[in-house]
């Protein structure tokens, strides 16, 4: 199960960037010729997720770098106001940062485990992961 590790986290990634994209897409809208850039800014947001999430820095530093690259992502890809572009922009780190909180809240409060072993590559990771997509 160790060699899946990568790909559940990048299917994750995945997900969760789809689900920003469908966002933007339903709240701002987008010009036909801008529909390449969608494609490319949503795969370059999973690739860039990927690979920061397996860096060891600390988390509030992470959200902001999201925060700013969801926010330029949506500058460079959407139509709209340039205030809407910011505010949607910025929804999706504000839902993940909630997510992310309620479902650890919750698993600390039914279970007797440290929160850092959460981040261990077990099947509590992996179950924490899937609420974490409902969550979102």
């Amino acid at each position: 199960m160790q060699i899946l590790w990568p790909l559940w986290e990048i299917f994750v990634n995945l997900v969760e960037t789809f689900l920003f994209c469908i966002l933007l897409n339903k709240k701002l809208g987008y010009e036909p010729e801008k529909a390449r850039r969608i494609w490319v800014g949503m795969f370059g947001l999973t690739i860039f997720l990927s690979m920061i999430n397996r860096t060891n820095i600390d988390y509030r530093i992470i959200t902001i770098l999201i925060m700013a690259l969801d926010i330029l992502y949506a500058l460079w890809s959407h139509s709209g106001d340039r205030g809407q572009r910011i505010f949607w922009g910025s929804s999706s780190t504000v839902i993940a940062f909630i997510g992310n909180s309620v479902i650890l809240q919750l698993f600390s409060y039914t279970q007797d485990t440290d929160p850092n072993n959460v981040m261990a590559q077990t099947n509590i990771r992996f179950q924490l992961m899937c609420l974490y997509l409902l969550a979102i």
